[in-house]
């Protein structure tokens, strides 16, 4: 990618590559990048996704039952080996009504695919894949693999551009976040709960809000205030009971709620159940170094590792002076000239590149291929190592290792598609003039389609923005 291109920022820094139709860009790229500010990254999805609470239900009535089968597996082999009768042990999938499936995170991964190809404003998607890694959950936690599809679609989605407060209430309070950060299961010591069950506070939550969703690790916050804010959270948690109208949702519990005031940052906040967690996040949201800490990483995922200090104050003053305005945010870093003359130095991430390269193909791979070149490339979907997310550096991706299975997953894509795409027109049609000369020439002297579609994928264009 160029920079002496303006459509190469456009698509490359400002979306996930050109548009699938196979038409070349033209016109005012910055303005065309400047009217996806507000485009609905709702609309697309698949209509038959459940919604998150429903599939929570449906993968809890599966878990339930088959958790009963092994304990009557169990308890059969007991009686077997004591020389009992065994009672008849119900078949492992009986006759009648069958609970409904539940939709893994692979099968959400295809349908985001799938929406990449029918949109050609892909703003929308890159804001989402930013807000989805600066809100991290993982499924790593058994209890949010029904919740990290739907925590996307519910949560974050719907308020890309809308003001940080909303968007920040929204992820901390869903039920993939509370599961996440064992939250659920957090109990003011006071509570009436937590005097019964001898528990306490866990403050995984209010440590990763303050550090990680607003403040910043250098937000001026204390030990004493994590604790303060952790006494706020509690209370926050789901509700398990599949067989209840409100299986799947977050739900505040007053009986585990730390009773009292809480101090957070200096300010005292009176107890009035839930609304204390709506009163402490519209302060969160409000303060500087939150303005100072979302401009920051914003800047660091769209534009460099290192971005320019006078556009992140720029933004971060646009920040506190629209209240938090996401798509104003963005409009200043869409107009800043420093974003589009910063040479093309992050490596896409696999995800990233998967969501490109599936544009540029016209195609969506079924989710166990998808699943498996994501964890060979050290991605894997909805698994992020910590609640940091996946690293943002410029040369994070850049290992030894992790070339080697791009340049294998690129190979087997040209595979698989050299009957199907011409990597010659790709370049005369959607990539036309999004190229170097270099990379021109070498994929038009490749020995065979596999090799050049393997050449195109792993070109600096497209795996740098």
């Amino acid at each position: 990618m160029s920079t002496s291109n303006p459509w190469s920022v456009a698509t490359a820094r400002f979306g996930l590559g050109p548009d699938p139709s196979g038409a070349a860009p033209t016109g005012d790229a910055r303005a065309w990048v400047e009217s996806q500010i507000g485009v609905s990254a709702t609309a697309g999805l698949d209509p038959d996704l459940p919604p998150g609470a429903e599939n929570a239900r449906r993968w809890r009535i599966e878990r339930n039952i088959k958790v009963a089968r092994k304990k009557q597996l169990a308890e059969a082999a007991r009686l077997t080996q004591a020389g009992l009768t065994v009672p008849p042990v119900a078949p492992a999938a009986p006759g009648g009504p069958q609970p409904a499936r539940w939709m893994r995170p692979g099968e959400e991964l295809r349908s985001r695919l799938q929406r990449t190809l029918t949109q050609k404003e892909t703003l929308p998607e890159r804001l989402t894949l930013f807000w989805a890694d600066y809100f991290t959950v993982s499924v790593s936690k058994s209890t949010v693999l029904p919740l990290a599809g739907p925590f996307e679609r519910e949560a974050l989605r719907p308020y890309i551009f809308a003001p940080f407060r909303v968007l920040l209430g929204h992820a901390v309070t869903h039920p993939a976040m509370l599961f996440y950060l064992d939250n659920d299961q957090s109990m003011g010591p006071q509570s009436p709960a937590g005097r019964q069950k001898k528990r306490g506070l866990n403050e995984n939550l209010a440590r990763e809000i303050l550090e990680l969703h607003t403040l910043g690790s250098t937000g001026g916050y204390t030990q004493k205030d994590v604790t303060s804010f952790a006494a706020v959270l509690s209370g926050w948690s789901v509700m398990n009971n599949p067989a209840a109208e409100t299986c799947g949702q977050s739900q505040f519990l007053r009986a585990r709620h730390e009773p009292g005031a809480k101090v957070l940052l200096g300010k005292t906040y009176p107890d009035v159940g839930a609304e204390q967690l709506a009163l402490v996040l519209d302060d969160l949201a409000r303060h500087p170094a939150t303005a100072q800490h979302v401009a920051t990483r914003m800047c660091r995922a769209f534009i460099c590792e290192t971005p320019p200090p006078q556009l992140v104050a720029r933004m971060a003053e646009t920040f506190r002076r629209t209240d938090g305005d996401l798509g104003a945010m963005v409009r200043v870093m869409v107009r800043a000239d420093e974003a589009w003359t910063v040479p093309p130095r992050k490596l896409r991430s696999p995800t990233e590149l998967l969501h490109v390269v599936t544009r540029l193909l016209g195609a969506a791979p079924e989710p166990p291929a998808v699943a498996e070149a994501l964890v060979a490339m050290g991605q894997p979907y909805f698994n992020a190592p910590s609640p940091k997310g996946w690293p943002d550096e410029d040369n994070a991706w850049t290992t030894a290792d992790g070339i080697k299975t791009r340049l294998d997953w690129a190979r087997g894509v040209g595979a698989r598609f050299q009957h199907r795409v011409d990597a010659r027109r790709l370049m005369e049609g959607p990539l036309h003039g999004l190229l170097s000369d270099e990379t021109r020439t070498t994929v038009l002297q490749a020995e065979s389609q596999e090799q050049a579609l393997a050449l195109l994928i792993m070109s600096p264009e497209l795996q740098r923005r």
